[in-house]
């Protein structure tokens, strides 16, 4: 089973598109590492809102 789910997330610093993009994708288990040069590898995600 399929099923969508939207998770409404705020940066806990200031980082790029492309660096909170990375880190959503490494939070979620999409990817399995994350840049070091990321200023958001380490923090742990949290959701503001999820919509199921």
């Amino acid at each position: 089973m399929t099923k969508e789910v939207i998770i409404t997330v705020t940066a806990p610093c200031e980082c790029t598109d492309e660096q909170f993009t990375e880190w959503i994708y490494y939070s979620t288990g999409y990817l399995g590492s994350i840049s070091i040069d990321n200023p958001l590898h380490e923090y742990d995600m949290d959701a503001d809102d999820v919509t199921v």
